[in-house]
């Protein structure tokens, strides 16, 4: 017995909103997907009739055949969608550079008659920078990348060369996430049938280690002691910060001396630079911390407070000369040259603060409410009433003082 074959919508049933215009589906007039625009649902509804009206009387033909839209293409319109989300607060700009990142572009501003424009080019290590059959996505047509006949093999190559890359569950996680949400944007524009990483999860346990598990206590005494005493203060000072609470290059940049506590042993993180090198606000909202720190760093931020021109509440505490924040490139090659002179691996800046994570868990245990709230993590399990109970407990800030002593300095 023949299937029976389902009727379809009415044409203007198929009207949609989409950035503000309305459009119809005239696909089965081999017209656009997306045909429009039109600026109430009214017309829009009134178009459509009239085009299935002029379809019966053959009056529409199919729109000759166009060259194939690659990938780079649509990458840019997905990116100039979400940087319209940035400006209606629908979403943060940290949220959008880690679009970008995950997309493999840049965005840059050029002058147009008088005028600065933005745009995109291509950068970085994300999907488009992703090779299948030894070509990038970025120069591939998009179309049979959304095939059921491709569609395996693409999401077992994205998978299996973003797992190569990424250095962190996190990283990973956001690529995944973002090249999916891509792929959902090319399906609902109409580019291809089906989204190829519809299926794909990421799954923690066996995706990438943590770089926490190579990251070496010996190695972290020799930085300590052998590498950072031959660094100018400011310099030595700033990485030892990050050491003793895992603050973010960003946020270490930014940290005022108001903000550091000499009579309680406690340093209040509410401030980064961000990637566009403007002061903001810390990464997610539970950023806003306080951790406790030990005398040792204590005494060497009373020494570096002491030589430094700019020093008051509201100056930089790892201030250049003339008071302005110091540059990422600089406190970089500062902790590299370390490294060198402590002949340990080459380290990178994030991985004090995977280290400082490490060191707490490994004392702590499964006491994952306040490890949370020392490292500024975002979660719906750690809320901001667990964050104010840990800050008021004294015993607990003792124990992140001798943890964090024991595992930097080597000693009680």
């Amino acid at each position: 017995m023949a299937q029976k074959q389902r009727a379809k919508r009415p044409i203007e049933k198929t009207v949609g909103l989409y950035r503000g215009k309305y459009y119809f589906n005239g696909t089965r007039f081999g017209l656009p997907r997306y045909s429009g625009p039109f600026e109430t649902e009214g017309e829009a509804k009134e178009a459509a009739l009239d085009t299935q009206a002029k379809a019966r009387l053959g009056q529409i033909l199919k729109e000759p055949e166009t060259a194939p839209i690659n990938a780079w293409e649509i990458a840019q319109e997905f990116l100039r969608e979400d940087e319209h989300r940035v400006k209606t607060g629908a979403i943060k700009q940290f949220t959008f550079d880690d679009i970008l990142r995950s997309i493999g572009a840049v965005q840059k501003e050029k002058t147009e008659g008088g005028i600065e424009v933005k745009y995109y080019e291509l950068g970085g290590d994300g999907l488009m920078q992703r090779k299948l059959d030894g070509k990038a996505i970025k120069d591939l047509p998009v179309a049979p990348l959304g095939t059921k006949r491709n569609r395996r093999g693409v999401r077992d190559a994205i998978e299996a060369q973003f797992m190569s890359i990424c250095e962190s569950r996190s990283t990973l996680s956001k690529r995944i996430k973002t090249s999916k949400k891509f792929f959902s944007f090319c399906v609902d524009l109409g580019y291809i049938d089906t989204n190829p990483l519809s299926e794909l999860k990421v799954t923690f346990e066996k995706t990438v280690d943590n770089r926490a598990s190579r990251i070496k206590k010996e190695h972290i005494l020799k930085l300590v002691r052998d590498g950072l005493p031959y660094e100018k203060l400011i310099y030595r000072a700033a990485i030892e910060t990050s050491l003793n609470t895992g603050m973010r290059q960003g946020e270490c940049r930014a940290l005022p001396w108001r903000n550091v506590d000499f009579e309680n042993n406690v340093i209040y993180i509410h401030q980064a630079v961000d990637s566009d090198q403007k002061l903001a606000g810390t990464k997610t909202k539970y950023g806003d911390r306080c951790v406790a720190v030990d005398n040792i760093l204590i005494g060497l931020l009373r020494e570096l407070r002491l030589q430094q021109r700019c020093s008051g509440d509201n100056d930089f505490v790892f201030a250049k000369i003339n008071g302005d924040w110091q540059s990422k490139e600089t406190l970089t090659q500062a902790f590299k040259r370390a490294c060198r002179r402590a002949e340990i691996p080459e380290l990178k800046w994030s991985d004090m603060r995977h280290y400082f994570a490490s060191s707490q868990i490994n004392e702590l245990g499964e006491d994952w409410n306040n490890i949370a709230d020392d490292m500024g993590h975002h979660s719906a399990d750690f809320t901001r009433s667990q964050y104010r109970h840990y800050l008021d407990n004294s015993e607990k800030q003792e124990t992140t003082r001798t943890i964090a002593r024991k595992s930097i300095y080597g000693s009680d």
